[in-house]
């Protein structure tokens, strides 16, 4: 069936003959047709709405299941007053942007069907794999088409994709609840496609679509003369797994559909799928499938290469917009039942596309009572509460050479956040370094250090285990200086972000570190200074020797005692003279005076010029970052 014939429009003709097809059929039906550009710089001339994961839940009245039973089955709830009204104020929102389709990317359903933990009986016995079979179409007889009639009743199209919990929900392995599932896949698309790709008598509702496992799964229709929408299944089902991939049958198509869509000029394409491609992206209660390959897969190749304007993917219930190659992925969608619903409002124009997140005005309920669905894990609560209005938590702006030209809020450019707290550089009087790291709450984290001696040069890095605590403490040794860094692994969304910048505390070598004849140096002890201890130079002219410095440090920092009876120093590297230093103040303090090396190495060698007293502290040799 994969042949190009086959792969023709509902017409067979090419996508530019059958947008003159679509206009000549509304002026029959005697409707408007649409136009083939705007009218005003402001008016759209085509609106879609994006909602992927609606409901990703078992909403409906369970009285209309053939195996329903008052007396048996008394108490057991599929939907309620809240839930209705709150779905028809949100369908509403949807609504009132006056779109000529509504878009859901996969997970319209829990669809853990074949299941009864309780043994209710509700859809019908379980108790063996043919049972279970049945189970699955009269689960999908049940919620299918109140789900559907939702939006028929108040005139609204949708175009639908399948999403993993139309396949049952991952995982497909590892277990014989699984292995089932994935036996069973065939039967779940059959069973989805009865309602969302066949018409009356089982006709295809969609003429144009691939051979193969994807037959009735996939499709491309075009909305407007100007807008094709592509529909992907991105799962494939192998003999041991399903996989997020688009290969084979389903990619070849896709080739020869966007091809014809460049050649008749189509201005902007859609191309809608139930898992994101590109990673990171956000994520809220989600199990994060992502297509195999990411950026690198020969899906994400085939949208580059056909100039593709939109991705649309759910899964996630969070919203990530990335542009890469001039393809923009936006990932988004919201779980209903935990108050947080969220759609993508698309405004077609001749020279731009508009997008806007809406998130509907939402919270999550506070009762603890569930509806019935098979699996009793996954009950979804039995109060929502959708008050109407919603707010706007993102824009963006293209144009059609796949440029963005504005980009605000969740539809901004997405980085994960990751920081270390405090000044690169610190010093430390208590020979103990602290670094603490700021990320999403619940994140993990891992830290890697380096540590120098003097103004040696650094040496291997080490790295820490992932740990749950954002805080990192180490030794730091007399002139030593030990550098970290971190990086955080996203408790949602799953990804690792970059390291952060490296932030390096210094402890200065005491001033018993200096070398000197001993009547020229008196040290005493003092609870106020460095490691307790001072030492003063006596006489005049009186050198004292320091640490060697090399160029791998800029600066050196001197711990000396200013106040009113405080001298000079001239401070030397080498045979060079760096700098002098007048240490009188009016207020007796010990204070740490830094002083520019630029190149310079050798020997750190401290004078002490007249007579006035000068105390030293100690002497640091940081590393700055």
């Amino acid at each position: 069936m994969a042949t190009v014939d086959r792969r023709r429009t509902a017409l067979g003709l090419s996508w530019g003959a059958a947008a003159l097809a679509l206009t000549a059929a509304l002026s029959l039906a005697g409707l408007p047709a649409p136009p083939a550009h705007s009218a005003s710089g402001d008016a759209p001339y085509y609106t879609v709405v994006s909602h992927p994961d609606f409901l990703n839940s078992d909403v409906g009245d369970l009285t209309r299941s053939p195996y329903w039973d008052p007396e048996a089955h008394a108490g057991y709830v599929g939907t309620n007053a809240s839930w209705e009204a709150s779905l028809d104020t949100v369908i509403g929102e949807m609504e009132s942007h006056d779109p000529g389709s509504i878009l859901v990317a996969g997970d319209l359903v829990d669809g853990h069907w074949g299941l009864d933990d309780e043994g209710t009986g509700i859809l019908g016995p379980v108790g063996t794999v043919e049972e279970k079979r049945d189970a699955i179409e009269t689960a999908a007889d049940l919620y299918y088409p109140q789900w559907l009639e939702r939006f028929e009743k108040r005139g609204l199209t949708v175009h639908a994709a399948v999403g993993d919990h139309e396949l049952g929900d991952n995982p497909w392995k590892n277990s014989a609840a699984a292995d089932f599932k994935r036996s069973a896949a065939e039967l779940f698309r059959e069973s989805w496609a009865k309602y969302f790709t066949r018409g009356h008598g089982g006709a295809p509702r969609y003429e144009d679509h691939p051979g193969g496992q994807h037959e009735e799964t996939a499709y491309a229709e075009l909305l407007h003369p100007e807008v094709l929408l592509v529909t992907l299944d991105t799962f494939k089902v192998t003999e041991t797994d399903v996989v997020a991939t688009v290969d084979g049958e389903q990619l070849s198509w896709l080739d020869g559909v966007l091809t014809r869509a460049n050649e008749d000029g189509i201005d902007w394409i859609i191309v809608q799928g139930h898992t994101p491609i590109l990673t990171p992206v956000r994520a809220r209660h989600s199990s994060r499938l992502t297509l195999e390959g990411a950026g690198g897969s020969e899906l994400w190749k085939t949208l580059v290469r056909h100039r593709v304007d939109l991705y649309l993917s759910g899964e996630v219930h969070a919203t990530t917009a990335t542009h890469l190659d001039g393809v923009t992925q936006i990932a988004h969608g919201g779980m209903f039942h935990w108050g947080d619903s969220s759609f993508l409002v698309a405004r077609f124009h001749d020279d731009r596309v508009e997008l806007e997140i809406h998130d509907p005005v939402g919270e999550l309920a506070t009762s603890e009572l569930t509806l019935w669905s098979t699996a009793l894990a996954r009950r979804p609560w039995a109060e929502v509460n959708y008050t109407g209005g919603t707010t706007v938590s993102g824009t963006m702006k293209l144009t059609p050479d796949n440029t963005v030209v504005r980009r605000t809020g969740n539809l901004g450019v997405f980085r994960p956040r990751i920081a270390l707290l405090g000044r690169a550089n610190q010093r430390t009087l208590t020979n103990q370094g602290t670094w603490v790291a700021s990320g999403e709450p619940g994140s993990r984290y891992k830290f890697e250090t380096r540590t120098a001696a003097g103004s040696g040069t650094f040496g291997p890095r080490r790295a820490t285990d992932w740990r749950p605590g954002s805080t990192l403490r180490r030794k730091v040794a007399a002139g030593r200086t030990v550098c970290a860094r971190a990086r955080a692994l996203a408790p949602q969304s799953g990804f690792t972000t970059a390291w952060t910048r490296w932030r390096c505390v210094s402890a200065p070598y005491d001033d018993r570190a200096l070398r000197a004849s001993e009547d020229l140096v008196r040290r005493g002890q003092a609870r106020r200074y460095y490691q307790g201890t001072w030492s003063t130079v006596l006489g005049s002219d009186t050198v004292v020797a320091g640490p060697p410095v090399h160029a791998s440090v800029d600066v050196v920092r001197l711990g000396l005692q200013v106040g009113p009876r405080a001298g000079r120093v001239e401070v030397q590297v080498g045979d060079t003279r760096i700098a002098r230093l007048q240490l009188r103040r009016p207020r007796s303090r010990v204070v740490w005076l830094s002083v520019p090396l630029g190149d310079r190495s050798g020997g750190l060698t401290i004078r002490k010029l007249g007579t006035r007293r000068v105390t030293i502290d100690g002497v640091e040799l940081p590393h700055l970052q």
